[in-house]
């Protein structure tokens, strides 16, 4: 009598928290980006009045029996996140987003990286693209730094001191590895273009004078170029493919005209290059095809604001790359930056904190991301919102089925109670 009341009593409470989840749905039944929530329930333990029994030939011959037990109630089993694409709704509104596909838009939350379907943007007093409801920046690729992910990077440079490579155009932030000569990290110097099919050098300035040997010479007229074969060791080091070569590269810088040498043995100069590379978002590396990287990956910031200068541009635009553009006076389309988009290997384990907010959880997955219409990213279609996926007549049925099994679990228990009043009655009598 007392398994019947108790069993009732867990199944109020999860027909409590189903009905929590519908109103929950409903509720949200028009915020844009808002993804439904289903519950399901799983059985609680059974207690067991007679075990199973197997079919027996000796010493009568008796058929099997089924075990024999009583369940003991219900409880939640899991609250899903129904991810599906919601439907559109046509603002006019060119900083109004929609994610066409499963990615999200992401943003900075007073410094931390949030995840979101809503695309209810605006721009605020620095012309900073924004989350309209809280003021929180969208991520993105500004203008003033590109960065190239998938395509050829250029303008790799040291500095005096043979610090760490970089880009000045396509890559945001200071990578990790230096390229060094024999003698130690690379200066600045010379230039040259590198072949990655062939692993070959071509200095931009400079004439062979020895073997091996290739003048640099900033502020003078050299007369013509050569090539040189290198690769890399594990540590970076520049390793020559001469076998006559004997102690640390050396450079003659010499007078074209002449043939006099200026400066013998020169150490090696540091160098600028126009060199492919391939990123990796899963791993943040790049490969550097014949240029090793013996240290550290190299490094990607985390991407920037896009800044629309206010009262400058006549009408604005995002494409369906993410591309915002914005058209001048004169009519001259100018690039303003791209807005980035992340996906998730498990997007319904993604954590909701509020304000339509995501974060990653321990069985969502790392976030990747990149621009839009990039694996299954989708596109970004301007002058749109993504509204909730939340079915209205779905959730409707769905009380009715919560409130009957809620009233049918309290009926358990007032039956159960007239049972035991009945047994409590039996003394009377």
């Amino acid at each position: 009598m007392m398994r019947s009341l108790y069993s009732a009593v867990s199944g109020l409470k999860a027909h409590q928290i189903m009905m929590d989840t519908i109103g929950n749905n409903i509720a949200n039944v028009n915020t844009p980006g808002f993804k439904g929530s289903r519950v399901t329930f799983a059985t609680m333990l059974s207690q067991t009045l007679k075990g199973a029994a197997a079919p027996t030939a000796t010493p009568v011959s008796l058929g099997g029996s089924n075990a024999a037990q009583v369940g003991l109630g219900t409880q939640i089993g899991a609250i899903d996140q129904i991810m599906s694409q919601g439907s559109a709704e046509n603002t006019g509104k060119w900083s109004d987003l929609m994610v066409q596909g499963e990615g999200f838009f992401v943003l900075n939350d007073a410094g931390k990286t949030v995840y979101t379907r809503a695309g209810n943007f605006g721009t605020d007093s620095n012309g900073d693209l924004v989350d309209n409801a809280t003021g929180a920046y969208v991520l993105g690729v500004p203008s003033e730094t590109p960065v190239t992910l998938d395509g050829t990077g250029s303008g790799w440079s040291t500095n005096g001191a043979g610090q760490p490579v970089y880009t000045d155009s396509a890559l945001v932030g200071q990578p990790d590895i230096t390229l060094k000569n024999g003698a130690g990290p690379l200066a600045n110097g010379t230039d040259y273009n590198f072949d990655p099919s062939t692993g070959t050098v071509t200095f931009i300035s400079g004439v062979p004078s020895s073997t091996n040997k290739y003048t640099v010479a900033p502020g003078l007229t050299i007369g013509s170029t050569d090539p040189v074969n290198w690769t890399n060791d594990a540590n970076g080091n520049f390793v020559y493919q001469s076998p006559s070569l004997v102690g640390a590269p050396g450079i003659n810088i010499k007078d074209a005209t002449t043939g006099t040498v200026l400066q013998p043995a020169a150490s090696v100069a540091a160098i600028d290059a126009n060199h492919p590379y391939y990123f990796d978002p899963a791993t943040g590396t790049i490969n550097l095809g014949n240029v090793a990287a013996p240290a550290d990956p190299w490094s990607i910031t985390t991407p920037g604001v896009i800044r629309i200068p206010p009262n400058t541009y006549t009408s604005l635009n995002v494409d369906l790359n993410g591309n915002v553009t914005g058209t001048d006076s004169s009519g001259t389309m100018v690039n303003l930056g791209q807005v980035d988009l992340a996906t998730f290997p498990n997007p319904a384990g993604l954590k909701n904190i509020g304000d339509n907010y995501y974060i990653p959880s321990n069985n969502s997955g790392a976030a990747a991301a990149g621009p839009a219409n990039s694996g299954n990213a989708g596109s970004i279609i301007s002058g749109e919102l993504e509204m909730s996926n939340v079915d209205l007549g779905q959730e409707m049925t769905n009380m009715i089925v919560a409130q009957r099994g809620f009233e049918a679990n309290s009926r358990v228990i007032t039956v159960s109670d007239s049972f035991l009043q009945t047994l409590v009655d039996l003394k009377r009598q």
